[in-house]
């Protein structure tokens, strides 16, 4: 059984990669996309109709920042965009960060509408998805912050192995859509 759960998800991969991308990726990109839809099925249940999507990959170093001229990210950068306008609830961007081949973060973009909500209970959900998912067992909150102009608020946590995690809950959806380990200081 688990067999054929692989082969489904496998021929589920091969169906997006051919059908989201006009543009031919060479196979370590495809890699890279492959593993990324990978790690969207295992973090998040959000519908994503894939022949909506394109990809793109930047490999390290690629992302420079135009004042500094230093990379942006140190690591490979993994995008799935929706061609399509999107309605309400529906993924707009996956987009996946990788170091050395693995998982650094990952971050959904959703479309949706305001609604209120508590900065407690979205906590809450950010410290029960890194224990769900194994990313961390014991954090403590360091600090947080709405995005301006954004639906997102950026909760970052400190884990018992003295890493940074920042966990990104939809205020609307009242959902995680990503997180990223990081040392940086920044919010």
């Amino acid at each position: 059984m688990r067999r054929f759960k692989w082969m489904g998800m496998l021929l589920g991969v091969g169906i997006l990669l051919g059908a989201c991308s006009s543009k031919k990726l060479s196979e370590s990109d495809q890699l890279l996309v492959d593993y990324l839809v990978q790690d969207y099925q295992i973090y998040f249940d959000f519908p994503l109709v894939l022949n909506d999507f394109s990809a793109t990959v930047q490999k390290e170093g690629e992302l420079i920042d135009q004042e500094t001229n230093e990379p942006i990210y140190e690591g490979d950068r993994v995008t799935l965009i929706r061609g399509s306008e999107p309605k309400d609830n529906e993924v707009v961007r996956v987009t996946g960060e990788y170091k050395e081949g693995d998982l650094n973060g990952i971050f959904v973009e959703i479309h949706s509408e305001p609604t209120e909500y508590s900065e407690e209970s979205l906590e809450q959900l950010a410290v029960a998805f890194l224990s769900e998912h194994d990313i961390a067992k014991q954090v403590s909150l360091i600090d947080q912050k709405v995005k301006e102009n954004e639906r997102e608020i950026i909760f970052r946590f400190k884990t018992e192995q003295d890493t940074v995690i920042k966990v990104y809950v939809n205020q609307d959806l009242k959902q995680v859509v990503g997180f990223l380990k990081t040392d940086d200081e920044d919010l």
